[in-house]
């Protein structure tokens, strides 16, 4: 476990974090979920081929930017939550746990794993969405490796969450 605290002389050092094998790996778990992070929100999450000769790619934020510029605010809102803001604070609340736990610590932790089901929600819609311009034939849709950067940076969230809890559970 991490310590908190000063050090003996009383000056506050980074140095008191324990270097145990559990913490090092949430932590990287935890920056390799904000990189996938960054991946999936600019990389391409889907390429729309309609009929011969129209195609489009899409990225996260290029998606919700377009909604916003369309007019479409209530969409766009929703999706920049579930899929900007909420991951983002996730990640984030998960790495001040990781780096200084506190007494709120568990109470931290069970929030978010009940906000946890929502982290889905967003790879969900562009499932259907994938789905639906195969099946009504105007169209094909395919993945692109921004979807898996950002199922992939949600997974890794979630385990993160999973250890932290372990490890504050393990806590004297």
């Amino acid at each position: 476990m991490r310590q908190t605290g000063r050090q003996t002389d009383g000056t506050s050092s980074l140095a008191t974090y324990s270097d145990s094998a559990p913490c090092r790996v949430t932590g990287a778990i935890l920056a390799l979920a904000a990189l996938l992070f960054a991946c999936g929100y600019v990389l391409p999450v889907l390429y729309v081929k309609k009929f011969l000769f129209f195609s489009s790619e899409s990225s996260l934020l290029g998606v919700s930017w377009g909604l916003l510029q369309g007019r479409e605010f209530l969409l766009g809102g929703v999706l920049i939550l579930f899929t900007i803001l909420f991951p983002i604070t996730k990640l984030c609340l998960l790495a001040v746990i990781w780096w200084r736990p506190t007494a709120h610590t568990n109470h931290l932790l069970q929030l978010l794993a009940r906000l946890g089901r929502w982290s889905m929600l967003d790879v969900l819609v562009l499932a259907l969405f994938v789905f639906s311009v195969k099946s009504s034939g105007l169209g094909t849709a395919f993945s692109q490796p921004g979807l898996y950067c950002f199922a992939g940076a949600v997974i890794l969230t979630m385990i993160a969450g999973a250890r932290l809890a372990d490890e504050s559970l393990k806590k004297p």
